[in-house]
């Protein structure tokens, strides 16, 4: 089954996130949220693009590099860079992340302010601060 538009924004935007939490350069983690929004909004499948020969990096901001890595989830591989910067977060970062209400700088700051790193921590977090109330 292809890759839709979707996950390839999908990753794309988890990438940003991961970068956010680690206080990256904000170019970069903006050009990896601008290249998910391109992807995301494009008429045609990317999949179908490639198939076709032709060039992603003819995109609105899409540069070489991200040109790369979008090919790279569209044929349905794992992206080496996201797994990479995976390794250097806390293990529970990732489902911090999934929680609906917690982005990326709430989630940078949990960790950095009050050692939270994972859903138990946090869950801890606020029965203590429910029994304080």
């Amino acid at each position: 089954m292809p890759v839709v538009n979707a996950e390839i924004a999908s990753q794309l935007d988890k990438v940003a996130d991961v970068l956010d939490i680690r206080g990256s350069n904000p170019f970069r983690i903006r050009a990896y949220r601008r290249a998910a929004r391109v992807v995301e909004e494009l008429a045609r499948n990317v999949t179908d693009m490639l198939s076709e020969g032709q060039s992603l990096d003819e995109l609105p901001g899409i540069g070489r590099d991200l040109a790369d890595k979008i090919t790279t989830i569209a044929r349905g591989e794992r992206l080496p860079l996201l797994d990479e910067l995976a390794r250097e977060l806390p293990v529970g970062t990732t489902a911090l992340l999934a929680m609906p209400t917690l982005g990326p700088k709430r989630v940078h700051t949990l960790q950095q302010k009050l050692g939270i790193d994972t859903i138990e921590k946090l869950q801890a977090a606020l029965k203590a601060s429910r029994q304080i109330a």
